[in-house]
């Protein structure tokens, strides 16, 4: 089985830094949050697209 995972990179900038609940409102407005993660870094992509140890398929 094969993962197929996809991201886009938005750059935002503002005159002055946004206080965290402008930071909120914003990323409410820029995203799907049931298909879509809003990172405040760059470096938070690794994680999104790691593959962890291969694991057999079980079911209870």
């Amino acid at each position: 089985m094969k993962r197929i995972e996809r991201g886009v990179l938005w750059r935002f900038t503002a005159e002055t830094p946004l206080e965290q609940n402008q930071l909120t409102r914003f990323s409410e407005l820029i995203h799907d949050r049931m298909t879509e993660t809003v990172l405040s870094d760059i470096k938070e992509a690794d994680a999104l697209f790691s593959q962890g140890a291969k694991r057999a398929f079980t079911h209870h």
